[in-house]
């Protein structure tokens, strides 16, 4: 009994990725997705972490890659986000019902972007 060869892993990890796809329901999903499985088995180590895979799976465009990649990361609740911005550190916790930050609830990591957004548009016009 041999190895595997190349063209058949490859045959495997597509239909596999193909299937997950499927399951999810956004087509504009599957590269992401494949991309995130293929840098889940190119990391070397046992903690894997998003920044390197997206180095690995898109280097011309890592940072893309990075936000793309972290739709597909299981989060549990009561897990702290931690994120350095223009020296400050935000920190955003996962809850049941959302996420929250500054003792506010909101739905989406998208809405506390947006509440900044418009915060600091209401700043520069007083």
């Amino acid at each position: 009994m041999g190895l595997p060869r190349s063209n058949d892993s490859e045959a495997r990890f597509s239909s596999y990725v193909e299937g997950l796809t499927s399951v999810i329901g956004h087509a504009d999903r599957a590269k992401p997705l494949r991309d995130y499985c293929l840098g889940l088995m190119m990391m070397p180590c046992e903690r894997k972490s998003v920044e390197p895979m997206a180095a690995i799976t898109a280097p011309e465009r890592t940072a893309a890659q990075h936000q793309s990649l972290l739709h597909f990361l299981p989060v549990r609740g009561d897990a702290v986000l931690v994120r350095d911005y223009h020296g400050q550190r935000r920190t955003v916790t996962v809850a049941p019902d959302g996420f929250n930050w500054q003792g506010t609830t909101y739905a989406s990591l998208s809405a506390i972007a947006l509440g900044k957004i418009l915060e600091y548009l209401h700043h520069c016009r007083h």
